[in-house]
């Protein structure tokens, strides 16, 4: 059932833009970090009318690691999720200012690392309960809550399948364009990325594989500039890996 008050009668057809420069992970397993970090920028931008929010990923991850002394355990810079995001965010930890504490390029975290004061905390978050059709796809309710949430807050997190050579055309999910991405089989999840737009036209002859319907999600990469539309990918509504996760809906400035 839909939980749904979003007041206009219809949806734009276009949303988004790729205007914001986009991160690179680099060697380090923090995709999840990436997005959970500029899922907390999109949602300042958005409510204060700006475009120019930086927030310090490498923060985030040293204090969610075994370093930070709020009950996480990660050892490295590696694996993790939208709820050790949204602890982070809630608790009053983070997020700090990139410029405070900026990215650093590899796989080690500092034993003496100085946590910081948070710029902001968040006070709401809402978690997506991803509904899906039959054929595993998400359904319509789902598809209007995400859009919602993004013309509402700015952006999803959200994990999807990623098969390590979307940078490239031997990728088995990416169109000839390099920006038009769709699993079409059921799959794991192995990649955080974040939803910032969509647009009901993009059509399904993009795609390497041809959905049933046009349609796509504008997802924002960590991956530097370089990857598809200056870091940013359209993601078929009907992929299947595809699965939204969490908004942020308020926050207050510390």
């Amino acid at each position: 059932m839909r939980n749904s008050v979003f007041s206009f009668e219809k949806f734009p057809k276009q949303y988004g833009n790729t205007a914001k420069p986009v991160y690179n992970q680099g060697g380090a397993e923090t995709c999840w970090a990436f997005a959970g970090t500029s899922l907390f920028e999109y949602t300042v931008d958005h409510k204060m009318n700006v475009s120019n929010t930086s927030l310090s990923v490498e923060h985030l991850v040293e204090k969610t690691s075994y370093v930070g002394g709020c009950g996480f355990t990660p050892k490295s810079k590696e694996g993790g999720n939208s709820a050790m995001c949204a602890a982070y965010f809630v608790s009053g930890y983070g997020p700090v200012p990139a410029n405070d504490y900026p990215w650093e390029d590899d796989v080690k975290l500092n034993p003496d690392y100085d946590f910081g004061e948070a710029e902001y905390r968040a006070t709401d978050i809402r978690y997506i309960e991803a509904e899906r059709n039959d054929d595993g796809t998400l359904n319509s309710d789902t598809n209007d809550i995400v859009k919602e949430a993004i013309y509402n807050n700015g952006a999803v997190y959200c994990t999807i399948y990623s098969d390590r050579q979307t940078q490239s055309t031997n990728s088995k999910y990416l169109g000839s364009d390099n920006v038009s991405y769709y699993v079409s089989q059921r799959t794991d999840i192995n990649h955080a990325v974040l939803i910032i737009g969509w647009d009901d036209t993009w059509s399904k002859s993009k795609f390497k594989t041809k959905p049933k319907s046009d349609g796509a999600w504008l997802v924002r990469n960590s991956w530097g500039a370089h990857a598809g539309d200056k870091g940013y990918y359209w993601v078929s509504y009907e992929d299947l890996s595809i699965k939204p996760e969490i908004t942020i809906c308020d926050y207050e400035e510390m």
